[in-house]
């Protein structure tokens, strides 16, 4: 630990990661969240904060551990759990994504968490209207996050044409959608990680 950060506390380390975040400094980010899990290793959001900055690098497998020890800590830490879930879903890992969305979906219709989570669930299913409604829906009571409405907003452009297309391009196209969709959706984690 340099001079420079030897006296901040994790609050302030984490700020600071925030920022460096925001002005696409990655690996000032990381050191600054390597630094706050010194100093509190138990923190779930520092925790999680570093792995949303490992998938912002393309450390997808270190990000997914990341956030699993995130909400070992802190399981109502929602943020994380969704995170989670689109990860799991960009690594086509269905299952997964399924079971760790699945608290989300229990938190109410006035949680956008839980509009997105189920929207999700329909976007698996190929029930594109569905999915459109919900995220929709989410993206309503969402006035806190938006680069996460943006992300949600990703998947309903993409999506605009299946809600009343033909049934035979849903089907064909499944795989190779599903997989781009749950990709874009993920493109930018550390934003959405900023509100809880």
């Amino acid at each position: 630990m340099d001079l420079q950060t030897a006296d901040l506390d994790v609050d302030e380390l984490l700020q600071l990661a925030i920022q460096a975040s925001q002005t696409d400094r990655h690996d000032q980010a990381i050191t600054y969240l390597k630094r706050a899990i010194e100093k509190n290793p138990e923190n779930a959001n520092v925790v999680y904060f570093l792995a949303a900055e490992h998938a912002q690098i393309g450390l997808y497998e270190r990000a997914m551990e990341g956030m699993e020890r995130a909400l070992q800590i802190d399981p109502a830490l929602h943020t994380a759990r969704f995170q989670l879930g689109l990860l799991y879903l960009t690594s086509a890992r269905v299952e997964p994504a399924l079971a760790t969305l699945e608290p989300l979906t229990t938190l109410g219709d006035d949680s956008y968490f839980a509009c997105f989570s189920l929207g999700l669930g329909h976007l698996i299913r190929d029930e594109f209207a569905d999915c459109k409604r919900l995220l929709e829906r989410g993206i309503e009571l969402n006035q806190s996050n938006v680069p996460l409405n943006q992300d949600m907003l990703r998947i309903i452009e993409a999506i605009k044409d299946k809600v009343d297309g033909s049934a035979e391009s849903a089907g064909s196209d499944k795989q190779e959608a599903g997989g781009n969709l749950w990709l874009s959706a993920y493109q930018k984690d550390e934003d959405d990680g900023k509100q809880h």
